[in-house]
């Protein structure tokens, strides 16, 4: 045990353990340690790991924790992110950069891509051949992608370059957390798609006032900073893509969420009959699959947390896939069960997309993401005849995906 009382070793880096063993490597260190907290190097650098929800409760404080530009590793940060985006910054910068997001993903603007995506989906599923299984999960990247694109206000593209941007995007979420070949591939296609907002950015300058100009587009292109300055094109493209990335990823919530309609018919009666029960399924979705498996800050000042002391400057890595399944809070935590949410939307405790509040580092989609998901349950047990080809869930791979794709099928007779 090292000085601070943190258990683990802090000169023996688990960058390979934590590859191979994916998203329950904080969470078996902190069983092995009986601690909530332990210390160990990746990619060479100390780090804190932290697991449970008070642990979460205790990340999520500001006056502990502050996110940087460097929080998180740069390969894995400038594949996902992007360079000078909102989860980089923090104090007054950050809160009127988040303010601008809490405002494109109001309830007005939820709703308004939620009917969008419906009425994509109702038309593509008119058009599916019956009984011909396809790929499930680029099927609902490629709508998810072009209801967003709508919504946002991006000129319309032809069915080949919608096809290439949404596989860029999808890109960029599976190459993330990949040391392999896919992390180059992402990081090339990341460029392309940031060229690419750059030049709608740029184009929505030109233009000045129009009548889309309340779209997310306009308003992330006339957007200022603290010193009243416009942001950097590259910078609002970021930004840009921050908003079409997430709702493609989205498609992967979805995907798991179908699997588990299919190990568990009776929850697709339970959804046609009962408000409320697509809300409860989806949480339990996210609480489940967690699919980003930690989130990163630096020790703001020096302070000691139920015996344990934290230095300034060290970096601290939170576990949300394990906090998610934190036997203090959830019974069964390994078990899918919907029904643990009841009937009626509340609060919970689920952080799959950050903990504290919306104008901290608390995902300002995750309503976005809820309605989402609902709505594509709702539809598919209320409308549609379908089966899907299930595959176990890889918890080792980063980020996760079954070990096979997973087809679909519309089925008649």
């Amino acid at each position: 045990m090292a000085d601070s009382g943190i258990p683990g070793h802090r000169w023996v880096d688990s960058t390979w353990a934590f590859l191979q063993e994916g998203y329950p490597f904080i969470r078996k260190r902190c069983a092995k340690y009986r601690s909530p907290v332990f210390q160990t190097r990746l990619l060479g650098r100390r780090t804190l790991c932290l697991s449970g929800l008070e642990a979460a409760e205790l990340f999520y404080d500001a006056r502990r924790f502050v996110r940087t530009p460097t929080s998180t590793p740069a390969p894995l940060r400038n594949i996902l992110l992007g360079t000078g985006s909102v989860q980089g910054l923090d104090g007054a910068p950050h809160a009127r950069r988040k303010q601008l997001f809490l405002e494109l993903l109001d309830t007005q603007n939820v709703q308004r891509l939620a009917r969008l995506f419906e009425a994509r989906l109702s038309e593509a599923i008119a058009r599916l051949p019956a009984n011909q299984p396809f790929d499930c999960l680029p099927w609902l990247e490629a709508l998810l992608c072009r209801s967003v694109c709508e919504w946002a206000g991006v000129a319309p593209m032809n069915d080949q370059a919608m096809h290439r941007l949404t596989r860029r995007l999808a890109s960029l979420i599976d190459g993330n957390g990949r040391l392999d070949w896919r992390m180059p591939a992402a990081w090339m296609r990341r460029k392309a798609c940031e060229a690419q907002a750059v030049g709608w950015i740029e184009e929505c300058r030109r233009e000045g006032d129009s009548a889309a100009q309340q779209s997310p587009l306009h308003k992330l292109a006339q957007h200022r900073d603290d010193q009243g300055q416009l942001l950097p094109p590259h910078v609002a493209a970021v930004e840009l893509l921050n908003l079409l990335r997430p709702v493609v990823a989205v498609g992967r919530f979805q995907l798991f969420g179908l699997i588990e309609l299919e190990r568990r018919p009776q929850w697709r009666a339970n959804i046609v009959a009962n408000e409320g029960a697509a809300w409860a399924f989806s949480e339990e979705v996210r609480r489940f699959y967690a699919f980003f498996p930690m989130v990163a800050a630096f020790v703001r000042e020096r302070f000691e947390w139920r015996g344990y002391r934290f230095e300034k400057g060290t970096r601290v890595l939170l576990d949300l896939f394990g906090s998610n399944r934190d036997p203090s809070h959830w019974k069964t935590p390994e078990s899918f069960a919907p029904e643990r949410f009841g009937q009626c939307p509340m609060k919970t405790s689920v952080i799959s997309q950050g903990g504290g509040e919306y104008t901290y580092h608390r995902c300002p989609g995750e309503p976005l993401t809820l309605a989402l998901m609902q709505q594509t349950f709702e539809y598919l047990c209320r409308h549609v005849h379908w089966r899907l080809d299930v595959k176990e869930v890889d918890f080792q791979r980063l980020p996760m995906l079954p070990r096979e794709p997973v087809l679909i099928s519309v089925v008649t007779g």
